[in-house]
């Protein structure tokens, strides 16, 4: 699944985060995160859950950025295309 950050420098930050809650994390753009859970026996829907709670956590210790999961249907849009 992917997450997009409102700016180039939010990305490493949140992929060093997302890594240390053991997720897999590859960065695909300025602002765009591709993620895996290292379980991923888990159904999509309980996959998104959880990393969206990990994203909350980091905007609520980072109210100046922010982020949004990228919905399954959106995946394959350019980043300035997305709406935060």
């Amino acid at each position: 699944m992917r997450i997009v950050v409102s700016t180039d420098e939010a990305a490493p930050g949140l992929a060093d985060y997302l890594r240390r809650c053991e997720c897999i994390v590859e960065i695909v753009g300025d602002r765009t995160l591709e993620i895996t859970l290292s379980d991923s026996s888990r159904s999509d829907r309980d996959m998104r859950f959880e990393v969206g709670a990990y994203l909350r956590v980091w905007l609520a210790m980072h109210p100046e950025l922010e982020g949004a999961l990228v919905p399954p249907d959106a995946a394959g849009e350019e980043e300035s295309n997305l709406a935060l």
